[in-house]
């Protein structure tokens, strides 16, 4: 039995140039194989703005390499960010996702943010995320969006403050 790869899905996470290589490798595989007609590349978490910092230009430069390979279907999925960031180390679900805190200190127990916290956050559980890359793998091509929001939950940033209080207490 001979088994067609039609799909590839990434999920690395672009810490440093050696993953960010990895990437584009996979990408060019992908679009070298004769088979792969869709690639899900590991762009997941905010639209990337150019400039000075590293990470920002990982993402960019794989969605340079994607579209040089216009026959793949490549959507760009977004999930703001992963809701185990902000819940880490007391998070009961296993994960591998590194620890990233943004707006909470739960070492410290308290929520840090600029001006009056109004600004919209979205925060995503990664089975979210699984469920839905894993109906869209079954979509036609055609019905693939360049770029998609899976929102689990939008809220302002301050509505973190009383979440974090009930956390730690």
């Amino acid at each position: 039995m001979v088994v067609v790869v039609e799909v590839v899905v990434s999920v690395m996470l672009l810490v440093d140039e050696g993953v960010a290589q990895l990437q584009i490798n996979l990408i060019r595989a992908a679009a070298q194989s004769g088979t792969v007609t869709k690639s899900i590349p590991s762009e997941y978490y905010t639209d990337p703005i150019p400039g000075p910092d590293l990470f920002t230009n990982f993402p960019i430069e794989a969605e340079a390499e994607l579209c040089r390979h216009p026959h793949l279907t490549c959507p760009l999925i977004r999930v703001g960010i992963f809701l185990y960031h902000l819940t880490m180390p007391h998070n009961s679900k296993k994960t591998y996702i590194s620890p990233f805190w943004a707006f909470v200190d739960i070492d410290h127990e308290q929520c840090v943010f600029s001006g009056d916290g109004s600004q919209s956050l979205v925060l995503t559980h990664s089975t979210d995320a699984a469920a839905y890359i894993e109906r869209l793998v079954g979509l036609p091509s055609k019905d693939w969006q360049r770029k998609s929001l899976i929102a689990s939950n939008i809220l302002q940033v301050k509505d973190l403050e009383p979440l974090v209080e009930k956390l730690t207490r």
